[in-house]
């Protein structure tokens, strides 16, 4: 108390010997010996003037104790003579005092130390000091003036104070009454009042953000402590001696760079118990930025109403919002919240403790321990090449922060996302969990899931093409994301599925594909070109088709910024018993043009022997595009490439010459609608087989689907001559396949040909692959008989005449199947047969016509008119006993006794009874 007893009576004094001077000597005595105390006392660079002396007042005049120390316009001191001889000043009356407080804080603690410093015998003792008007002038950043009216009772042990003071700084005005019945160590001053301030004009700012715009509302109201000087002393925060309560309003405040402007209604209350300070909310403290409408970092980006939506915050602590215990070196600051947050549908509540440890000079003597969880609700994500909702996001986190702003926590993460868009890849849900490891400071931060994180997706699907029926489960090998001042990045590998799901084709059929896998990696960032998803070791089985993709690899740009290549390959194999195809091979690039990406590529297989051009677009924006291939002309000779090097089920058709031309196009419709076309031409093909030859093969088959096959309306083929037994010249066909969800039909519209002068027709039949048997009807005109046997060469066997009829026809199991069949003929003819000459083919054809009853045949033109016909010759002899020739064959082969060589006649002249060939 004496140090700061002294320092308040330092000008006392020094008045008091000008005051007894002034009684005796006058001013100009008074005045000298005032110079020579203040220089005694430190103040030599002082200057007043001393305008008025009598017996119970003096009056000094501009005075001004030195540079940068206080000035006083009027210093009125007030005694009686009695008083005075003892050394005492009944009161100072200081009016218009002036001190400016540097903007340097310990320069000015300096200053206010030198000011009060000095002691020894000789001082007189001031009882009270009264200011009057006393103005403390303040530097930046907040520039103005603080008044000060009140007085200093400084009588006894223990003096007080009574001070009105105002502020008038920068923005800020307020008032505030101090009062303090003890102002030694130990005391304490209740304060109470209360002020508002401009916010914009403050120039204040947190972590680089710029106050622009507000206004702040506040009170206090309360006691707070004298703190003990140099020498030591009580506790600085006994119990009860910080006892202070207030509020906080602000109204529209604004940052530069950031969206709306903030609202706050916030009480508090600041308290000292059991050698530690503590801060408590009464009630949780509101929060509103109203009507955000400015954009956020793009990776950031909220979806906002149109003008602009509310976002409301909460505020509150299970108990005290912070707590400060002293400690001999320092001290431990320990923080504890819950903040919940809302705007319009999303919703977050944290919940954070930080415990930190100090030295006596406010720095952080060990990390700071920090324990935070929190969940987010109902955010969404809007961007050009990402959209969705972050349905919840809920952590668990533990851990350290240096005094460098260095993190380190560790915990758990577990997110789900709906509505998910990414370009052209859409999912229900996205839902992923596993031990998240945070790293770094503000400036750069790295989060990493360890691996074993689990990433499964529900609802997957590219629009209009794919769609996964089961939950995609990506096995995360990695997953790590930084961010900061720099933009932020995400390094991604893992496993996919296996998983099922449907390939969609056209409108009304899907194609469903199983264990669909893939290794795939995302990587963002600038060396990225903003953003690359790869593929790799990928693959899926097509059972319907019995088709196998392996080898499949991807290379996708997934920012808009990105221009590099899309590439895509992939193996494509038959796995039915059968192979239809042998493997293929897909290579495609894209490129971007505009908002469309060009593909170019190749399909190739045979080890690149024949190789497909493609050419096309695709547009991401309306998930639509087409692709070309060929044209390509594949060419077949002997020796060199062949059907069946193609197909297992091409390799009966051998020796095939000439070329075919392949073009084919692959579509997606803005409806969604997956669409294949394929053009095959033939130019002039010859291939045979065990039972046909065909000779100059020619025409275009076009396939509106490939799965299965469709054509675009009827197409027709035709050829010169086919050779089936007997040659067929100028054989057609015009035929279509309509499209099915199941095995292709074949409807044959109309196959015609000549045969013997005469035609061969079959109209509106059908094929169906997948049955049991198909049958057709054969239409006989006009075949000339003598023709036929000459062509056929089948020795002992002549005729004439022309038949006309309708064979039919039907394929099963048990090869071909002829029933009921019947030839007419148009006039008269005759049929011969020389029974020496074809003796040994009838006994060759007997036991066949035994075997078949059923009138069963297989294919073979010689043979199958040798065993019609020795049906006919049993037939014959059953209906006319005795008549014909006497050396028929038998099953049992030929009799002992030679035939006579004779002619066979059978009437065929339509008169009376028509006559038949049956068979």
């Amino acid at each position: 108390m004496s140090r700061l007893r002294k320092s308040l009576l330092t000008l006392g004094l020094l008045l008091g010997l000008a005051v007894a001077a002034g009684v005796f000597w006058r001013e100009v005595v008074v005045e000298a010996a005032a110079r020579f105390g203040l220089s005694a006392g430190g103040l030599g660079d002082a200057r007043f003037t001393v305008t008025e002396v009598g017996w119970s007042e003096i009056l000094i005049e501009d005075l001004s104790l030195g540079p940068g120390l206080p000035e006083a316009r009027r210093v009125r001191l007030r005694y009686t003579p009695a008083e005075l001889m003892s050394g005492r000043v009944r009161e100072a009356l200081v009016e218009g005092m002036r001190f400016a407080l540097p903007a340097d804080w310990k320069a000015a603690r300096r200053q206010i130390r030198a000011l009060s410093s000095g002691g020894g015998d000789g001082w007189l003792d001031v009882s009270r000091v009264r200011l009057q008007n006393a103005i403390v002038g303040v530097d930046a950043p907040v520039e103005g003036a603080i008044t000060l009216d009140g007085t200093l009772d400084l009588a006894g042990e223990r003096p007080a104070a009574a001070l009105e003071v105002r502020l008038a700084l920068a923005g800020t005005e307020g008032s505030f009454a101090a009062r303090s019945r003890s102002l030694g160590p130990g005391g304490t001053m209740e304060i109470s009042g209360g002020g508002q301030s401009r916010l914009a004009e403050l120039s204040l700012s947190a972590g680089g953000a710029r106050l622009t715009g507000g206004r702040a509302t506040f009170t206090v109201d309360g006691v707070v402590p004298i703190p003990a000087g140099e020498g030591g002393g009580p506790p600085l925060w006994p119990d009860g001696a910080v006892a202070l309560e207030g509020a906080l309003r602000l109204a529209g405040v604004t940052v530069a760079d950031a969206p709306g402007a903030l609202t706050t209604d916030l009480d508090w209350t600041l308290r000292s118990a059991n050698g530690a300070l503590r801060l408590d909310l009464p009630r949780p403290a509101d929060f509103e930025v109203s009507r955000i409408v400015a954009t956020l970092p793009e990776e950031l980006r909220l979806s906002v109403e149109q003008g602009g939506q509310d976002l409301s915050a909460r505020l509150s602590a299970p108990g005290p919002l912070v707590l400060w215990s002293q400690e001999s070196d320092g001290g431990t600051l320990e923080l504890v919240g819950d903040l919940a947050v809302e705007m319009g549908a999303a919703s977050g509540e944290i919940r954070g403790t930080v415990r930190l440890r100090h030295d006596d000079a406010w720095r952080l003597s060990a990390p700071a321990d920090i324990e935070m969880d929190g969940v987010v609700r109902g955010v969404g994500l809007s961007k050009p090449s990402i959209a969705g909702r972050l349905r919840e996001a809920e952590w668990d986190l533990a851990g350290s922060i240096g005094a460098d702003g260095a993190v380190a926590l560790d915990g758990r993460l577990s997110s789900e996302v709906g509505d998910l868009s990414l370009a052209t890849l859409k999912a229900e849900k996205v839902v992923l969990d596993g031990d998240l490891r945070l790293d770094g400071s503000p400036r750069r931060w790295t989060a990493r899931l360890a691996p074993g994180a689990a990433l499964a997706a529900d609802g997957v699907m590219l629009p209009g093409t794919v769609r996964l029926g089961e939950t995609l489960a990506v096995g995360l090998e990695r997953l790590e994301v930084t961010g900061g001042v720099a933009p932020p990045r995400v390094d991604l590998a893992g496993t996919a599925g296996p998983v099922d799901g449907v390939l969609r084709g056209s409108a009304d059929r899907e194609i469903p594909f199983q264990d669909a896998r893939a290794r795939v990696s995302l990587k963002t960032g600038p060396e990225e070109g903003g953003g690359v998803l790869r593929v790799e070791e990928g693959g899926a089985t097509f059972p319907r088709d019995d088709v196998n993709l392996s080898a499949v690899s991807a290379t996708v740009p997934v920012a808009a910024m990105n221009a590099g290549p899309m590439l895509v390959s992939a193996e494509v194999r038959d796995t039915g018993g059968t192979a239809r195809f042998v493997p293929v091979r897909v290579d495609l690039e894209g490129r971007p043009e505009g908002g469309r990406v060009a593909i170019a590529g190749t399909i190739a297989t045979l080890n690149g022997a024949i190789r497909l051009p493609l050419s096309g677009f695709v547009d991401p924006a309306v998930a639509t595009g087409r692709i070309v291939a060929g044209p390509q002309h594949v060419r077949f000779s002997e020796g060199g490439l062949q059907p069946g090097a193609l197909s297992r089920r091409l390799a009966p058709i051998r020796g095939v010459t000439g070329a075919v031309s392949v073009s084919g196009q692959i579509a997606l419709d803005a409806g969604g609608d997956l669409r294949t076309r394929l053009a095959l031409a033939l130019e002039g093909l010859a291939l045979g087989s065990d039972d046909l030859a065909v000779e100059g093969l020619s025409g275009r088959v076009t396939f509106s689907e490939l799965s299965p096959p469709a054509t675009a309306g009827p197409q027709e083929l035709s050829a010169r001559r086919a050779i089936a037994g007997v040659p067929i010249e100028a054989p057609r066909v015009r035929f279509t396949l309509p499209p099915r969800s199941d095995r292709p039909l074949v409807r044959i519209h109309e196959a015609a040909g000549s045969l013997a002068g005469g035609d061969l027709v079959v109209e509106d039949a059908v094929w169906n692959s997948a049955a049991r048997e198909n049958a057709l009807a054969i239409r006989v005109r006009s075949v000339s008989i003598e023709r036929l046997l000459s062509e056929w060469q089948i020795e002992g066997i002549t005729g004439t005449g022309r038949l006309s009829g309708l064979i039919p026809v039907r394929f099963g199991p048990a090869g071909l199947v002829i029933e009921d069949g019947r030839l007419a003929a148009g006039g008269g003819g005759v049929i011969s047969v020389d029974w020496g000459a074809a003796r040994q083919t009838l006994v060759d054809s007997g036991e066949q016509v035994a075997r078949h009853r059923s009138r069963r045949v297989q294919p073979g033109g010689a043979r199958r008119l040798s065993v019609a016909l020795q049906h006919l010759a049993q037939r014959q002899a059953r209906a006319h006993p005795g008549r014909g020739a006497r050396g028929t064959a038998d099953r049992g082969g030929a009799s002992a006794r030679r035939p006579r060589r004779r002619a066979l006649r059978y009437g065929l002249d339509g008169r009376r009874e028509a006559a038949m060939l049956a068979f």
